[in-house]
């Protein structure tokens, strides 16, 4: 990766927030759009690869059984551990693993009914985001649920949200489920046929399921 270990790890040192995840209303607009997608009232295990100080691995645990969040970054789990253990509705939350992993190597053998990529792969070395994609797509179950989102302005990441977000469409196990793009670029993918997410609860019904790439099966986004 271009942005190493290193440079989170000093980033997160400095600040419990060097993102500003907690602070700009922008982002806790793009959270709310990114987990209104989510088609599923809840789900079994999920996997949050990158997931940075926590802020969305406290709202994946209000809709997941179980939670694997990982991260890099030991700086990073500390903040999103600590934030975990002092949530309020911490007796609500489903359980949250947080594990210390170098992505795509260290990839765990389980399997997924959601995975949410969110701001991760940008950073990503083009061979390492191949092989991140192709593991991806393994570890979801048939019928699971792939979340991806990513800032759209393109400055001196290794990779566009445009590019990461091309590499999943042209899977042929993932089917485009819905799609909202702004400033940034959010999808929502499931995989399996579409016949397998015709009736999916949470999706709308009325809209034909197509496998055209730029169709999505269910819900449009406002442009």
């Amino acid at each position: 990766m271009t942005f190493g270990i290193d440079y989170f790890e000093e980033r997160y040192k400095a600040a419990s927030d060097p993102f500003l995840f907690e602070s700009r209303w922008y982002e806790e607009r793009k959270r709310r759009i990114t987990l209104a997608m989510l088609p599923d009232q809840r789900y079994d295990n999920a996997f949050e690869p990158g997931c940075a100080t926590g802020v969305h691995t406290l709202e994946f645990a209000r809709r997941c059984k179980r939670v694997l969040a990982a991260d890099f970054s030991g700086s990073a789990l500390q903040h999103a551990r600590r934030r975990y253990a002092q949530a309020q509705d911490r007796n609500q939350l489903g359980q949250v693993d947080f594990a210390r992993l170098v992505l795509p190597r260290d990839w765990p053998d389980e399997k997924f009914d959601l995975i949410a990529v969110l701001e991760t792969l940008c950073y990503f070395e083009p061979s390492d985001y191949r092989e991140f994609v192709a593991k991806t797509v393994d570890s979801l179950i048939e019928g699971g649920i792939l979340l991806l989102a990513h800032w759209r302005p393109h400055d001196d990441t290794p990779l566009s949200a445009d590019e990461v977000h091309r590499g999943f469409a042209e899977q042929p196990d993932l089917v485009l489920l819905s799609r909202h793009e702004e400033q940034f670029l959010l999808e929502l993918y499931g995989k399996g046929s579409a016949e397998t997410f015709r009736a999916r609860p949470g999706l709308v019904a009325e809209v034909e399921v197509r496998q055209q790439r730029s169709a999505p099966v269910a819900m449009t986004s406002d442009r």
